[in-house]
């Protein structure tokens, strides 16, 4: 389950399908070199409206999420980023709204690393002939210490757009 090797499960159930949508989900976004990776991610893993959205920055639809890499604020620098999910949280009785908090790492081509916290919260549908998907992805991380360590020039503003 790679990212989520560590991690730490609620007591309540959560369902296989959700944790395995979860592991696709960490693998394609820790995938920067797979060219396959943002297909996947928003073919096989987001519902066709899905919405994906790291802090203010709001990505809407399959086609949105199959280049959310164009607009990111790392830019073409980062060849290595893992992220590392340290526990879930079960926010419904069902088991398909869930909260995984963990830390991201990122490395610069040129060596630079630095790493923070993070948390997201996922909500989950199941869709008719295709299955599980996600309908909602939130994501928080602190910049800062990317900042700090010079991995991104300056903090990228977005047009939260709201959800």
């Amino acid at each position: 389950m790679g990212s989520l090797a560590q991690a730490l499960w609620p007591p309540q159930p959560v369902p296989e399908s959700v944790k395995a949508l979860l592991a696709k989900f960490y693998t394609c976004v820790d995938s920067l070199h797979d060219p396959n990776s943002n297909t996947i991610l928003a073919d096989e893993v987001f519902h066709p409206d899905g919405v994906f959205q790291i802090n203010k920055r709001v990505i809407r639809g399959r086609h949105e999420i199959a280049h959310w890499r164009d607009g990111a604020a790392s830019g073409s620098g980062v060849v290595k980023s893992t992220h590392t999910v340290h526990k879930v949280y079960s926010l419904s009785a069902d088991g398909t709204e869930v909260l995984t908090t963990g830390i991201l790492a990122l490395e610069m081509s040129d060596g630079r690393k630095a790493d923070s916290e993070f948390a997201c919260r996922c909500l989950v549908t199941e869709e008719e002939g295709e299955g599980a998907r996600i309908q909602e992805w939130r994501g928080w991380v602190d910049y800062v210490p990317f900042l700090k360590e010079g991995l991104f020039e300056k903090a990228r503003l977005y047009d939260a757009g709201g959800p």
